[in-house]
């Protein structure tokens, strides 16, 4: 691995005992945001990161006592695992105060992923290109599956006795979340959303009071969901071991809003732009299905099966508007920055997206369940 030394004397010092930089090999991910650290002495690696404006101290203390909490109850049930678990400072807590911004130490998760945009993997931070060649290998069916299952088990942490130590208090306001972002970032896009964007919003507003509802009825229970599990979130490794990153929106929520999302991140058709011709990718869609009902609770599954369709569909209109800020995030934060072929690939998917949200309300209209290719419609 490449030894750099970028002037984190301070930061690293606040985390390791001894703050040596000849026992840290330190290479760079993201310049000024993101470092890979190894320690020498014990061969093990970290991430070293600078946390987004919008975290809180508080947000950080409860995403580390609820990845202690899913590690503990995973090793008890003898179910491997990885998570980017928070390490203390000094001072016995999860960051270190910058000049302007926190910064955290995490747990390096290994493992292959793929971009979600365009679904091409990802470069190993510890690996030589050669070995990533070999290991991008992996059939991408065979990763969907995998990636099911562990949403799956993620979902039936809810329903064993050891979760009462989970923090049900964990909420994250989408109906805040995505109204800003989408109001913000429709003014910097040059992409126009044409007749779509003034029902974007309504479109938002409605699905979040449908999945409320449906909490208050009581028609789903809540259960722990990620929040924002895509195929660049999911790392597996050669040896089949899994691991799950970036927590930031895990919370108490509809486990089915966390697998419609899922879904179309992991097989949604959207990434074809403009010759979009379905809402999935029957391969990919299936193999994901496929992995997540095999291995969810039969008390959860039962109330899939009990689901109505239109509620379904509210909360698959949800997803897919996130996706969307999410591209036009993209073209805001990295104009200049990226390269030619990613915002091609982010035109086609805002195209595709676009074309999805119209497609799934002709769809809604003939009475069709995205999840029927499972039997569960």
């Amino acid at each position: 691995m490449t030894i750099e030394k970028p002037g984190l004397d301070t930061i690293c010092g606040a985390f390791f005992p001894k703050p040596d930089l000849n026992q840290l090999a330190i290479k760079t991910v993201k310049e000024g945001e993101r470092y890979l650290v190894q320690d020498l002495a014990e061969n093990t690696f970290f991430m070293l990161g600078c946390e987004e404006t919008s975290r809180s101290k508080t947000a950080l203390e409860q995403e580390r006592q609820l990845l202690l909490i899913i590690n503990k109850i995973r090793c008890e049930r003898q179910e491997e695992l990885a998570l980017p678990l928070l390490q203390l400072s000094k001072d016995q807590k999860p960051w270190f105060q910058g000049k302007d911004r926190l910064w955290t130490l995490r747990r390096y998760v290994p493992g292959i992923s793929f971009d979600w945009r365009g679904l091409s993997a990802n470069l190993l931070e510890t690996e030589s290109e050669e070995k990533q060649d070999r290991l991008s290998c992996l059939q991408y069916q065979s990763f969907c599956q995998r990636a099911g299952e562990e949403l799956a088990r993620l979902h039936n942490l809810s329903f064993i006795g050891e979760s009462q130590a989970l923090d049900q208090s964990l909420k994250v306001d989408y109906r805040q979340a995505c109204l800003t972002r989408l109001r913000a970032q429709s003014e910097k896009t040059s992409f126009s959303l044409g007749k779509l964007e003034p029902l974007l919003e309504p479109i938002i507003d409605a699905a979040v009071a449908k999945q409320e509802k449906l909490s208050r009825e009581k028609k789903l229970p809540a259960v722990l969901i990620h929040g924002d599990f895509h195929p660049g979130n999911f790392r597996l490794t050669e040896q089949g071991a899994a691991g799950i990153i970036d927590w930031d929106f895990s919370r108490f929520d509809s486990p089915l809003f966390d697998l419609l999302y899922s879904l179309f991140m992991f097989g949604g058709s959207f990434r074809q732009g403009k010759t979009t011709a379905s809402l999935l990718d029957q391969t990919k869609s299936e193999a994901f299905l496929a992995g997540y009902f095999a291995a969810i609770n039969a008390d959860l599954k039962q109330t899939f099966q009990q689901c109505q369709i239109d509620d379904e569909r509210a909360l698959a209109v949800l997803a897919l508007a996130l996706i969307l800020i999410f591209e036009l995030d993209f073209e805001s934060k990295f104009n200049g920055s990226a390269k030619k072929s990613q915002f091609e690939q982010v035109k086609r998917n805002q195209e595709g997206l676009i074309k999805s949200l119209q497609m799934l309300a002709l769809e809604q209209e003939a009475g069709k369940s995205l999840i029927h290719v499972c039997g569960f419609s």
